[in-house]
């Protein structure tokens, strides 16, 4: 198991180093840390950026505008996160199971939770090809539908790799605002909420099962926190935003919008056309409710990032079976997930990501902050990168880039993305000497 982990944390790490190269040789000035930084970034479907120009203090220009890069560059930026977000998963069910016999479906059940990998043994490589297969079909019809409703052949295959993976990064400066087509946006906000599903679920709806994807408690949870922060977040942008209540077909498309591209951490931006900024200059109160929705994720399964939900639920069962053997000591009742027991190794392996997430989390914004980041733009970024949103808050925020920052915080956020995407365990027991000594 441990090289198996290895293997799937140094190639991820190469090949990002390797991808950078082009990058790095078609962007004039670009150093090769900040090509590997958009790399990283791009095959872990976080979406943070170093592209978009900045100024100082003194108002000297510096960085490249995303609007200067060539088409090379777009397109390679879009395939680095469209392969990012199935890479993982056909490397762990055909590659990893060849290598290191079962014990490689241990990695590939924490990177996808949620799919019985028993049932997949038998038919690891054809496995793979169904779920490539799929993969690569949403994303063409994604393609497909943003061309139909105007957009840009070029424009309409890269932001459909950036949806389907949950990647987040757009051809456009100002994000998806960028494109100037309220009909892309719906688009859009579909694709990212297929791409949120759990992929073991979605296959066989799509195939005439769609009962599948209502059992599942995750789903619906899923989509309720869809609804309900949309709701909120309508009510919190609209009171505190004028030119909102003057263009209520924006505020509902918006609001929709940046929930379903945070929750499912895509990291697409919009709304900067009504309000200067977009959604970071949004109240204060609607900030909380994306940040907090950056933590929890979509579906296991999934190409998003975060804790996944199935995650959060386990540990709100928890906490509600503690809660209640307080009054009732000698209860001792098993948490039921979709109609089934979950055992205790189950129960603290999920404690255990939550407590290495948590870890991870204040150590990367304290390493941030000693490196001269601000401590609210330290925290978000932190956040962001652990659970492969793309933007922060502040100088790090939609309306801004990772360009700013000096080059070890730079390094700090390349390893925080890293650590998120492939969920803590295998990275850490990789860097740690004590398991290799056994």
């Amino acid at each position: 198991l441990r090289e198996g982990l290895a293997i799937t944390t140094l190639t991820w790490t190469a090949g990002s180093a390797l991808t950078a190269i082009g990058l790095w040789l078609d962007v004039d000035g670009l150093s090769f840390l900040d090509a590997w930084f958009e790399m990283i970034s791009g095959l872990t479907t976080t979406g943070s950026t170093i592209f978009g120009g900045w100024r100082d203090e003194a108002g000297v220009a510096h960085g490249t505008a995303i609007a200067h890069l060539t088409h090379a560059s777009l397109a390679w930026r879009a395939l680095a996160q469209f392969l990012g977000g199935i890479g993982i998963v056909v490397m762990s069910v055909a590659v990893l199971p060849l290598m290191v016999s079962g014990s490689g479906y241990q990695l590939y059940r924490s990177e996808i939770t949620g799919i019985d990998s028993s049932r997949l043994a038998p038919r690891v490589i054809s496995t793979a090809r169904i779920l490539v297969g799929y993969y690569a079909l949403l994303a063409a019809v994604a393609a497909l539908a943003l061309w139909l409703a105007g957009v840009s052949g070029f424009d309409a295959v890269c932001h459909a790799a950036a949806a389907i993976s949950t990647g987040g990064f757009s051809n456009y400066d100002d994000s998806v605002t960028g494109l100037r087509n309220h009909g892309a946006e719906w688009i859009l906000i579909a694709t990212m909420v297929v791409g949120g599903l759990n992929f073991a679920l979605l296959i066989p709806a799509l195939s005439g099962r769609p009962q599948r994807l209502w059992r599942s408690g995750e789903v619906r949870l899923y989509l309720a926190i869809i609804l309900v922060a949309w709701a909120l977040l309508t009510v919190l942008v609209g009171v505190n935003h004028v030119a909102y209540r003057e263009r209520a077909d924006d505020l509902v498309r918006d609001t929709l919008f940046q929930v379903v591209s945070i929750i499912t951490t895509t990291g697409f931006a919009t709304g900067s056309d009504v309000v200067a900024g977009g959604w970071e200059a949004w109240a204060p109160s609607a900030q909380v409710v994306l940040l907090l929705l950056m933590v929890g994720g979509a579906c296991a399964g999934s190409t998003s990032g975060g804790a996944k939900l199935v995650r959060v639920m386990v540990m709100g069962k928890l906490l509600r079976r503690e809660i209640r053997r307080h009054s009732e000591p000698t209860r001792l009742t098993p948490i039921m997930l979709d109609g089934r027991p979950l055992g205790d190794a189950q129960v603290l392996h999920v404690c255990g990501f939550f407590a290495a997430y948590l870890v991870s989390w204040v150590a990367g914004t304290l390493a941030l902050v000693m490196t001269g980041v601000a401590l609210p733009e330290a925290a978000s970024g932190a956040l962001t990168c652990l659970s492969n949103v793309g933007p922060g808050v502040g100088g790090i925020g939609s309306g801004h880039n990772f360009g700013e920052l000096s080059d070890p915080a730079k390094s700090i956020c390349m390893a925080l993305m890293l650590l998120g995407r492939l969920e803590f365990f295998g990275v850490l027991m990789t860097c740690t000497p004590r398991n290799w000594m056994r």
